[in-house]
């Protein structure tokens, strides 16, 4: 633990012990510098400070360079808005126990060492204090679909957006171009024949490739999120999903459902983020985003598997296993993604074939 002094000392009390070193009165420091009798004696009382200018006059009195005198009255200053803080600290700690605080510490992205009541989360974030915090977090436009049963934290919520902000500044993207994203879409979905784990480094670049920074977080608690579309600049879009989704089919819905908010939906200062817990039910309470959320459901449904085919294949005298995969060979998608539809679909029930679903190791876990 490095070091820290609760005080330092005031530079008029080193500029008395030169006085007496030299055996001068303040009046005559005053004459030898030009400086004025009252604003000698309100700094050797530490009732001013000592300015640049003063520093200069002092350095051929005292043989010392200015910036000696300047970097005692800056340590000085510092010490007072550290003290300041200091009282502040418990009213800080109540504010840091509001954050996931021991997950953002497990996956290192705080200083696990560091008190977070005092720096780590403010460096997280980005924010001098827990009232910059609330100014900027509040002014964000967050769409997120909540309902009356169900609440999520906000403070957990917005450390997992400031973990995919972060992720993604780690990501140069090319400026972003709509149709180009629309044009990738055929390449995006043939990257769910292959394993995630190998084919994830590949999505990651030909989203880049035309301005989308796509990024996989942990799952914090009490965050409740399982993706997230927004921009980060006119020139840099974000898709972030979390650890939350367990298989293939839920990853590449909810991948295109948040590349159908971007392509549909988002503008500069909207936040889209999907609730992991919660279907789009009438107990959602805000309308407006539940009819945004079936535009990009059905986004995502068609982008995966085109309806015509679907219909034709659903039309089938029989839905076998060896039939999955032919049809999802013939569209370019994984065995999982077209089970998962047709479960959607009522078509086969949800217990049933579910091996073809292939499961995720995030690499955070």
């Amino acid at each position: 633990y490095p070091y820290v002094p609760t005080t330092a000392l005031h530079p008029g009390k080193m500029l008395i012990e030169y006085l007496e070193a030299y055996g001068w009165s303040q009046r005559e420091l005053a004459r030898r510098t030009d400086i004025s009798s009252k604003t000698i004696s309100e700094i050797c009382s530490c009732q001013a400070p000592i300015s640049i200018t003063t520093a200069l006059k002092l350095e051929p009195i005292f043989d010392r360079p200015a910036h000696f005198w300047s970097n005692l009255q800056r340590n000085h200053d510092e010490s007072i808005v550290r003290s300041a803080q200091r009282i502040e600290k418990p009213a800080r700690s109540r504010w840091s126990s509001s954050f996931p605080v021991t997950d953002l510490k497990r996956y290192d992205l705080i200083d696990s060492i560091e008190d977070p009541g005092q720096d780590a989360l403010l460096r997280f974030f980005k924010v001098s204090s827990p009232k910059a915090w609330e100014k900027i977090w509040q002014s964000k436009k967050i769409y997120l679909r909540r309902s009356n049963q169900n609440e999520l934290s906000f403070e957990s919520v917005s450390s997992w957006i400031r973990t995919s902000e972060i992720a993604a500044s780690l990501i140069d993207t090319s400026d972003f171009g709509r149709n180009r994203l629309r044009a990738k879409i055929p390449l995006l979905r043939k990257q769910s024949t292959a394993p995630l784990e190998s084919s994830l480094h590949s999505i990651q670049q030909i989203c880049a490739s035309v301005g989308v920074a796509f990024v996989g977080n942990p799952l914090l608690k009490s965050s409740g999120i399982k993706g997230c579309a927004m921009w980060l600049s006119p020139k840099k879009a974000l898709i972030a999903l979390s650890t939350w989704l367990r298989t293939d089919d839920q990853f590449w819905f909810t991948f295109f459902h948040e590349l159908g908010h971007l392509l549909m939906h988002c503008k500069s200062n909207v936040i889209y983020l999907d609730n992991a817990t919660l279907d789009l039910t009438d107990n959602d309470t805000d309308l407006t985003m539940r009819a945004v959320e079936n535009e990009a459901n059905q986004f995502a449904m068609d982008s995966l598997i085109p309806p015509a085919p679907l219909s034709q294949f659903i039309d089938s005298t029989s839905v076998s296993e060896n039939d999955i995969r032919s049809f999802a060979e013939e569209q370019d998608v994984s065995p999982g993604i077209v089970l998962g539809r047709l479960q959607h679909e009522r078509v086969i029930p949800h217990s049933e074939m579910n091996h073809l679903k292939v499961r995720i190791e995030w690499d955070h876990e």
